[in-house]
């Protein structure tokens, strides 16, 4: 299906870079542009995926944050994706005194100092799909969570958060089969809720919306949840090349739009941003192990009415992130 032309600029607020060799990140910044430029997409947000303590090769936005500054007008950036992902997954909750606390408020502000965004990405529960990747899973109302959703409330900026939704205890589907997952993957919406309530001066955004990896990130959930917390947002993403649950993703198997999720866009206007998740690498060997961008973000935001769709591609997101297109 050829690229659709024409559409509203895109600000996409959810995105990382590889580095090759380790470290450089100029070689993937020259590509993101160029990506970018093919799909009318006006700036991009940056941030690390979310780590772990002690990932190997792990990284954070200070590592890319050279590389992407020549280049202000087009890119933006989150921080604490390592850092701040690192010490919640590595501070049991009931362990969390005021040593711990004061130690994650000062690297939080830090970040913001640096000229963050907001903070991202954060991980409550990111299932792992291959035995490289780590399984990663905190409560929601984890202390540490909870006093970012206060700092970042103070600072009027956004947290990009990870969360594979779990309505009930369930064992992880097949699909998923070779990877580091638990035998029961616990349930935590009701955790989520609590996080959304601690302070309605926080911004939450929910990335991956569209993507359905379990089969239980349904549009009905996904509408109980903004109706019930006016601070919940969404950015949306494309399955990769060959799809997971399509009855929940953004475009059906036949490549045309979600009636259901442009019916739930229109009812909460204000409420969706476009996150790509994609990974910019640089040309050479790591970039045959990925997926190419898919067009299919683009397409869908091009088949909704003019205004929701100028609202979805940026408006939202400018407003949110409070950034220019540039």
């Amino acid at each position: 299906m050829p690229v659709p032309t024409g559409g509203p600029p895109i600000l996409d607020v959810h995105a990382h870079l590889l580095a090759d060799p380790p470290g450089d990140f100029r070689a993937a910044v020259t590509n993101a542009l160029k990506v970018m430029d093919q799909f009318a997409i006006a700036r991009t947000v940056i941030m690390a995926p979310p780590q772990p303590p002690g990932f190997r090769n792990g990284y954070d936005y200070d590592a890319f944050l050279p590389a992407i500054r020549p280049h202000a007008t087009r890119f933006a950036f989150l921080g604490g994706g390592a850092l701040l992902n690192g010490l919640v997954h590595g501070t049991p909750a009931e362990r969390v005194g005021s040593g711990a606390l004061r130690t994650f408020e000062e690297a939080a502000e830090r970040i913001l100092a640096a000229g963050a965004a907001g903070f991202g990405e954060l991980a409550v529960h990111h299932v792992s799909y291959f035995a490289q990747h780590p399984y990663e899973s905190v409560p929601a109302d984890h202390p540490l969570l909870l006093l970012l959703a206060d700092i970042a409330a103070r600072h009027d900026v956004p947290i990009d958060l990870h969360l594979d939704p779990i309505p009930a205890d369930m064992p992880p589907p097949p699909r998923i089969a070779g990877g580091n997952n638990p035998r029961t993957l616990a349930a935590n919406i009701s955790r989520f809720e609590l996080l959304l309530a601690h302070n309605r001066k926080t911004k939450i955004v929910w990335a991956h919306a569209g993507r359905d990896t379990l089969g239980t990130w349904s549009i009905t959930l996904t509408r109980r949840l903004l109706e019930a917390h006016s601070n919940l947002y969404l950015s949306l993403s494309m399955h990769p090349p060959g799809g997971l649950v399509v009855e929940n993703s953004l475009m059906g198997p036949e490549g045309s739009p979600n009636d259901r999720w442009i019916a739930l866009l229109a009812d909460f206007p204000d409420r969706a941003t476009v996150g790509s998740d994609f990974f910019h690498q640089p040309t050479g060997r790591s970039a045959a192990t990925l997926p190419p961008p898919t067009p299919g973000i683009r397409r869908f935001v091009n088949a909704l009415p003019e205004a929701l769709a100028k609202k979805v591609a940026s408006e939202n997101a400018a407003r949110l992130y409070r950034l220019q297109l540039g």
